[in-house]
């Protein structure tokens, strides 16, 4: 049987990474059987050079973009959308350099033709299979069997906590078991087995094999006992410190004082580096808001023109109050996407009870029935963001910055303030990253961690991902 290693979030696909390659080798040989009617191309160096040169397309597509995020939940569809891009890609940059290079005329185009028919017919193939494999347990996830874990929470959490556990490839953890602090009556959540007394949680992990336990709550007295009963029978104790603490910190740290063993919390401060690459930053910044307002100006009027043809007469900038640098307020501009009533509109709709619970997780819908037809167009393209640059060009915001957030917004949603300590921008580390498709508190993980990690290398990255974001209207919405 085959073992599947856990590695880090760059190196964690590497398995279908490496799949693809072989993929692309095969079609290429494939194509040149077919062609040639022999199967001996490396007998031809001029062959071996161009295979070499439609691999390079893929290792650069992995390192910025690593299209095999959320691979194990991607249904069939997704992939062949995946495959084609990555074909589409291949085939562009072998045309650029053959066309650079002035070698088209030395090979075959039938050769490249079939290489490229074949190569994501063959790649989503075997991404299927190599899936089915690994959901199977054929090949193993991680160097033993995943680690059974008992899950210690509030009721009103459990569902995220769950869904954040298992929201993650490859994960290590199986959930064996719940305790619920705040509820003994429940016997199942979404089929894991509840344990109603906690005199029964011993019993229950000796007999499941249990290895850790996490701990998502606030601690009473009662939990504290359980604690240290688990760790006198050996069971890891894994604690959630925000729910735990119920303290903001933004920097946390295991550390010590002396012969005692604490967890650090403190305020994160900016690295010597980082402040120097404010500066540059602004000085950027200025220069693409000025470039960004001069391309703007034809789309509008495109915009401002498709409204008054709809019928539409009222003004195509909206203001809206967002939060900025250090928490002051500051108006956000865009493109008008929604009817001039909207605000008043929200109120209808808040008052059914389904809506307003998808409003208040994520502070949107799913069908807003308040978006025009131009609306739609311009949000999927993210057209809508460009007035933005006018913020920037104020120094409001940045063009690379977390989301602007409403007042409010962080502490409804149990953010910290680290958030606030870089301007917002027009797109950033969330928005490059999977945007509409994951959790608020995704979200605000991915923008915790730019404003840790800020630098232009990571601009550099957020600016390239938005691009292919924007292309493939990834996560749009």
């Amino acid at each position: 049987m085959t073992m599947y290693n856990r590695k880090s979030s760059f190196f964690k696909h590497i398995d279908f990474f490496i799949l693809d390659l072989l993929c692309l080798l095969v079609s290429f040989l494939l194509a040149y059987l077919i062609r040639a009617r022999s199967p001996n191309f490396h007998s031809n160096n001029l062959y071996i050079n161009i295979i070499l040169w439609m691999m390079v397309p893929n290792i650069i597509y992995y390192i910025l973009f690593n299209p095999y995020t959320d691979v194990l939940r991607r249904d069939n569809i997704d992939e062949v959308k995946t495959a084609v891009t990555q074909t589409i890609i291949n085939f562009l940059f072998t045309v650029a350099i053959m066309f650079v290079l002035r070698i088209g005329a030395l090979y075959s185009r039938l050769i490249l033709f079939y290489t490229y028919i074949l190569y994501p017919i063959l790649s989503t193939l075997v991404r299927i299979f190599w899936k089915r494999l690994i959901q199977k347990g054929v090949i193993r996830i991680s160097d033993n069997n995943p680690i059974r874990m008992l899950l210690i929470a509030e009721k009103e959490t459990v569902g995220q906590v769950i869904y954040n556990l298992n929201n993650s490839d490859y994960d290590k953890y199986s959930i064996t078991g719940i305790y619920l602090v705040d509820d003994s009556d429940t016997l199942k959540i979404q089929d894991y087995p509840v344990i109603s007394n906690a005199s029964d949680i011993h019993d229950f992990v000796v007999s499941n094999n249990i290895v850790v336990a996490f701990i998502s709550c606030d601690l009473g007295k009662r939990e504290k006992r359980i604690i240290k009963k688990l760790i006198q029978e050996g069971i890891e104790i894994q604690l959630y410190i925000d729910s735990v603490f119920d303290v903001e910190a933004e920097d946390r740290e295991i550390d010590s004082v002396g012969m005692y063993n604490t967890v650090r919390l403190n305020s994160f401060s900016f690295s010597t580096s980082q402040r120097f690459y404010f500066v540059i930053k602004r000085f950027l910044d200025i220069i693409l808001s000025i470039i960004g307002i001069i391309m703007m100006i034809p789309v509008y009027l495109f915009i401002k023109i498709s409204y008054l043809l709809s019928g539409d007469t009222y003004p195509i900038i909206y203001k809206h109050t967002r939060i900025g640098l250090d928490g002051k307020p500051f108006e956000l501009y865009k493109f008008r996407s929604m009817v001039h009533n909207a605000d008043e509109m929200l109120e209808e709709i808040l008052k059914n009870k389904e809506l307003k619970k998808e409003w208040q997780k994520n502070q949107k819908l799913e069908n807003d029935p308040r978006i025009t037809k131009v609306g739609r167009f311009i949000r999927k393209t993210s057209i809508d963001e460009m007035p933005q640059f006018i913020n920037v060009l104020k120094g409001e915001m940045s063009v690379i910055g977390p989301r602007p957030l409403v007042e409010n917004e962080l502490i409804s949603k149990n953010g910290i303030k680290l958030y606030e300590r870089v301007k917002p921008g027009i797109t950033g580390w969330w928005a490059c990253n999977g945007r509409s498709n994951m959790s608020y508190e995704e979200r605000l993980e991915h923008e915790y961690y730019y404003v840790r990690n800020c630098s232009l290398t990571l601009d550099a990255l957020c600016v390239l991902r938005t691009i292919y974001v924007v292309i493939f209207e990834k996560g749009a919405k």
